[in-house]
């Protein structure tokens, strides 16, 4: 059976931005009619596709992290008191309600697409219908999946325009990420002294939980010194882990070269921000001391993930700006809910008779080869992001 990946159907969830209140059955729609938008009718093979590439995205990552999805869809979600199965549901309904409005926008603006686009729709179109458990479960033809990315590609024009003008000046200085390493210490625990219920000290306890602070502390400055000094992380643990030092015997592990920025929550990130290249500090925590090195007053690949991730912040926070002006003037989205009671996710449907490591090595197969197929528009970059928010509004 053939899997499809993620990315194949990422521009068909590029509306779903943001979670959206939908009106119930308020006029009587055909049984084969999910919602309506206007005058516009959404039939249920286009809107079970929504939700079925949602249930194939879910359970594909399951499989992915080696764990079986059967069962998943009537379990309830703590948070939301709704089963998993709604909330995709929900979500499903979300995306084709704003691709409609965004499509009516792009529309009225003159949006129009050009042939290489056009081209790549029917390249996507041809792919999607490959992606045999979705198109089965949903009962889509060409015709509808067609329709589905030519509106979600006008959709992602009317998106693009919609976000053009943020401000895409960033302050280095305020996402700068460092790179730095590390050194832990901690006592080695005797097991018998561990396991004592008691949690009044003794003298001869406090004696040795100050002789053990004592040479922790000189420990760490020697370490310190050591490391700029230029000594490297397996050195260090060579020289002292599980060794004793003034009548201490310590754990001594080391973590390599790894980006902090401002917004991390160790101990010492305050510190470790004002280092600058080769200096050392130490910091102390109710888990262990830690000695830390900076290796780099830019890490350059997390500094650009940061920065990028500000973009996307603000791209956000323009579009669901704009967004909310244009839903004022949207036409009435109508659910048939006692037809949409009907879709109901009764089993996976990715099949679980080989082992998951096969199915996941099958998926992952599939889901390259349609990375290779998906470039239906220009917009990969909301395509992406527009991908997440699916996600995340489930």
């Amino acid at each position: 059976m053939r899997k499809i990946g993620k990315r194949t159907i990422a521009l068909m969830m590029a509306a779903a931005v943001a979670a959206l209140s939908m009106t119930g059955c308020t006029k009587r729609l055909p049984s084969d009619v999910i919602a309506s938008y206007g005058d516009q009718m959404i039939g249920r093979p286009e809107a079970e596709f929504y939700a079925r590439y949602q249930q194939y995205s879910t359970e594909y990552m399951y499989l992915m992290y080696g764990s079986d999805p059967t069962g998943l869809w009537k379990q309830t979600d703590s948070t939301t008191s709704k089963t998993y199965e709604d909330q995709v549901k929900e979500s499903a309904l979300t995306a084709v309600l704003q691709t409609e409005i965004l499509n009516e926008k792009a529309v009225a603006d003159g949006i129009t697409l050009t042939e290489e686009e056009q081209k790549k729709i029917e390249e996507a179109a041809e792919q999607i219908m490959k992606a045999e458990p979705v198109v089965e479960a949903s009962g889509v033809t060409e015709e509808i999946v067609k329709s589905i990315v030519t509106k979600n590609a006008m959709a992602n024009k009317q998106y693009q325009a919609m976000i053009a003008d943020i401000d895409t000046n960033v302050d280095e200085s305020t996402v700068l990420h460092k790179t730095i390493e590390q050194i832990s210490i901690r006592v080695k625990q005797d097991e018998t002294a561990a396991s004592t219920e008691s949690t009044e000290q003794t003298e001869e306890q406090k004696e040795q939980a100050q002789k053990e602070e004592a040479a922790l502390a000189e420990l760490a400055g020697i370490i310190q010194s050591a490391l700029e000094q230029g000594a490297t992380l397996d050195e260090i643990v060579e020289n002292y882990h599980d060794k004793e030092f003034n009548g201490v015997t310590f754990t001594v592990e080391k973590k390599d070269a790894f980006a902090i920025g401002k917004d991390d929550t160790a101990v010492y990130t305050e510190q470790a921000m004002a280092m600058t290249k080769g200096q050392g500090i130490t910091a102390v925590d109710a888990n262990a001391t830690y000695v830390v090195r900076c290796t780099s007053e830019k890490d350059e690949e997390a500094t650009q993930q940061a920065i990028e991730q500000e973009l996307n912040n603000r791209r956000a926070a323009m579009f669901e700006q704009k967004y909310e002006e244009l839903k004022k003037s949207a036409k009435k989205f109508t659910v048939n809910e006692k037809e949409w009671e009907k879709v109901v996710f009764s089993e996976p449907l990715i099949e679980i008779s080989t082992s998951s490591a096969d199915a996941t090595s099958d998926a992952a197969a599939s889901s390259d080869e349609a990375q290779a197929e998906s470039s239906s528009t220009d917009s990969s970059e909301t395509e992406s992001e527009a991908s997440d928010s699916a996600e995340a509004n489930k």
